[in-house]
């Protein structure tokens, strides 16, 4: 009997990904986050975890095992988003963060000065969560945060990579390279 494709690991962590991602945009755009700072570490942990199971997935649809991508990575965000194995994703990610700060430039929905390189700041914001998600910071996203810890705005970090998890769920096989 072979197994649904719904069964897998690459789908459940997808799935996961997503809800992840999509939980932390409803929290962003929520009154209570626009009217105090009580619900940011939240909206960046969910970012934060989202962005790695996402990472993950993928490298189980490339055909990395769960138990093999558990044990080289962890909860590294830097070192799953380096893996030659998520080229195709990173790619992606990069397109979409250009057409998210195109956006908002032009409505002005955010506080940025857009003089910064999309996908370099993409870059910068993701070593950034990396750092306070990892134990570089003692899981500062999970825990108490040092005060010298500074965290990335998450709204770059949510408008890029929930359209690209909602991608994958829709292609789960669009961003795995071929063999």
């Amino acid at each position: 009997m072979t197994e649904q494709f719904s069964d897998t690991d690459h789908w459940k962590l997808l799935a996961t990904a997503k809800r992840f991602l999509t939980a932390a945009d409803v929290l962003r755009r929520s009154e209570e986050y626009q009217s105090s700072r009580v619900l940011f570490t939240p909206v960046l942990h969910l970012t934060a975890h989202g962005i790695e199971v996402l990472l993950k997935a993928n490298l189980l649809g490339a055909g990395l095992t769960l138990d093999d991508v558990k044990q080289k990575y962890g909860h590294s965000i830097a070192a799953l988003w380096a893996d030659d194995l998520n080229q195709l994703l990173r790619d992606e990610a990069a397109s979409e963060a250009r057409k998210v700060w195109q956006n908002a430039q032009a409505d002005g929905k955010w506080l940025d000065r857009f003089d910064d390189d999309p996908v370099a700041l993409l870059e910068e914001y993701l070593a950034a969560i990396n750092a306070l998600h990892t134990a570089a910071s003692e899981y500062a996203l999970r825990y108490v945060a040092a005060s010298e810890m500074t965290a990335p705005r998450p709204h770059l970090l949510i408008e890029t990579f929930l359209p690209v998890s909602d991608l994958c769920v829709r292609q789960p096989r669009a961003f795995v390279p071929s063999s």
